[in-house]
């Protein structure tokens, strides 16, 4: 069998053999046991690669071969009672193997733990609750977050085996600029103009005040609103360029006048364009 870096450096991974290959290796990279890998099936698309393994399902990014994506096969039943075996008895456990399998995944020291679960097995109204370790971690750059697209990775695992039960990575978003060419005011004023005119087209009120501003790095609009042909937002290359969110709290939505949202425009930091649009639910 061709090994890992021979077949992405050769191209053969793009065979269902090469991504059975790189499946393979994934597999035992995570300690999962590999079974007749000649028998597992692969589907592609313009998207993604997927090889459904006898563990489960493994998401392989056909423009560079990595695996982005994986869901193990539906957990066993639950058990009667709680399991006494434990691999990570406490947070603190998980979180150092996940974030050491994360950093074997190319998240660097200057991703940070953004949500963490963990739960051992429990019962609760009479019924056990599997237990549950989750840790995900996002990039910061220059210290500040990345929405709107942005370079993550989530790993969800059982804390009485240790076992990889699923993982998510974004990784090819790349940054522009470290210092605004614009102040904030004038990102605000940009911002307000620019729902103000969504909001007059609409026939709705005037524009509520501002609720909060700061800095951030945002993904243009377009690069995540691309049609299913041309791939996934998680596998393809993205630009996140450093902006200004700026936030209208309680605001009717231009596009839906019966429903009122948290508006976020983001502002480039340079240019002054409106990168993105986000409508939140209120809670």
């Amino acid at each position: 069998m061709m090994t890992l870096a021979s077949l992405l450096l050769t191209g053969c991974w793009m065979t269902p053999e090469g991504t059975r290959g790189i499946a393979e290796t994934f597999l035992r990279r995570i300690g999962s046991p590999v079974e007749r890998p000649e028998k597992w099936t692969v589907a592609a698309d313009a998207g993604e690669v997927l090889v459904t393994t006898n563990n489960g399902v493994v998401g392989i990014n056909p423009l560079d071969g990595q695996v982005f994506w994986y869901s193990a096969n539906k957990r066993a039943e639950t058990p009667e009672a709680p399991r006494t075996g434990v691999k990570w008895k406490t947070a603190a456990e998980a979180r150092a193997a996940l974030e050491s399998l994360a950093r074997t995944f190319g998240a660097s020291q200057g991703w940070v733990p953004t949500y963490e679960v963990f739960r051992l097995d429990s019962v609760e109204s009479g019924k056990v609750r599997r237990g549950l370790a989750v840790l995900k971690l996002e990039q910061k750059v220059n210290g500040l977050d990345t929405v709107n697209g942005g370079n993550l990775i989530r790993l969800d695992a059982d804390p009485h085996t240790g076992a990889l039960l699923a993982l998510k990575r974004n990784y090819l978003t790349s940054h522009e600029g470290a210092t605004p060419s614009l102040t904030a005011t004038t990102a605000r004023e940009k911002a307000r103009a620019a729902l103000q005119s969504e909001l007059r087209q609409a026939k709705l009120g005037s524009v509520p005040a501002i609720a909060s501003s700061r800095l951030c790095y945002s993904v243009e609009q377009s690069a995540l609103n691309r049609p299913a042909n041309e791939g996934s937002t998680a596998t393809l290359p993205m630009t996140a360029r450093l902006a200004y969110e700026v936030v209208f709290a309680g605001t009717p939505e231009p596009r839906h006048p019966d429903k009122t949202r948290h508006v976020k425009l983001y502002v480039d930091a340079q240019n002054g364009n409106i990168l993105y649009r986000a409508y939140d639910a209120l809670k």
